[in-house]
């Protein structure tokens, strides 16, 4: 995974090339686990209702105390997911590790010089008052969706600036 010091440029991560510099790191948005805390919360909600007809019953308190360790191991399991996906852009290719609970992790990476055009989306109210939208990387193989990236503007200026820079210093074949 990679680690974050002081900036972009002293990351490291494991797989990285002698003399490749990495350019930008980046997260989804937090809000990717927003599903896990909601249907936490209802349950909290639903196991709390016998309390409110049975207020003097010891057993009422039993059903929470359950249904809180089973959502803390959900939200423990969410949070997992969301911290350890993660991409590494470098001087020379495009990172994206994407981690689905524990045990489930999927890295792949594209060549910066293979990498034709960068665009954004943010789509709704929601993506537009919390700061998140897709980014979209088109290659000569296919298209790279980066969903619910926090701060894509940013994120999206970045990419440009590292792709123009690294396919202007690449000599062109002849």
């Amino acid at each position: 995974m990679a680690t974050k010091h002081k900036s972009a440029k002293t990351t490291t991560f494991p797989g990285q090339h002698d003399g490749e510099a990495v350019e930008l790191v980046f997260h989804q948005h937090p809000l990717v686990m927003r599903k896990a805390l909601l249907i936490g919360m209802f349950a909290i909600l639903l196991s709390i209702l016998p309390a409110l007809f049975w207020p003097l019953a010891s057993w009422v308190w039993h059903p929470v105390e359950v249904v809180l360790i089973f959502d803390a191991g959900m939200w423990f399991y969410a949070w997992v997911g969301w911290y350890y996906t993660v991409y590494i852009m470098t001087d020379e290719r495009l990172i994206e590790i994407k981690q689905r609970g524990f045990f489930n992790r999927r890295v792949s990476e594209y060549g910066l010089d293979k990498i034709q055009n960068i665009n954004y989306h943010i789509r709704g109210f929601q993506a537009v008052i919390f700061s998140f939208g897709d980014i979209v990387a088109q290659t000569y193989v296919g298209d790279i969706i980066m969903k619910t990236i926090h701060r894509p503007v940013a994120i999206h200026g970045k990419m440009i600036e590292v792709v123009r820079r690294v396919n202007a210093s690449t000599p062109s074949p002849d």
